[in-house]
């Protein structure tokens, strides 16, 4: 099960200025919608997602200039 999830500074200041209590996820289509998180701890280079997401989910990591609701993204995995 998911309890925390963490990422670093690079990819929270997408969301910082408009609500840093958001990221973007990835629906079954590779369409990007806005989420609501809760943050349990940000140190200013790490955040620490303790509600919000599930497991499995694909959060998106790229700044995006212009979002749209609905979007499609195409995914990238760094998994070997």
């Amino acid at each position: 099960m998911l309890d925390w999830l963490s990422w670093g500074r690079q990819h929270l200041d997408k969301v910082e200025n408009a609500n840093r209590n958001a990221v973007l996820v990835l629906d079954e289509n590779n369409r990007l919608f806005r989420r609501e998180v809760s943050i349990a701890r940000w140190d200013g280079e790490i955040a620490w997602v303790k509600e919000g997401l599930r497991e499995g989910e694909k959060v998106c990591l790229t700044p995006i200039g212009i979002f749209a609701a609905g979007m499609e993204a195409q995914p990238v995995s760094n998994r070997k």
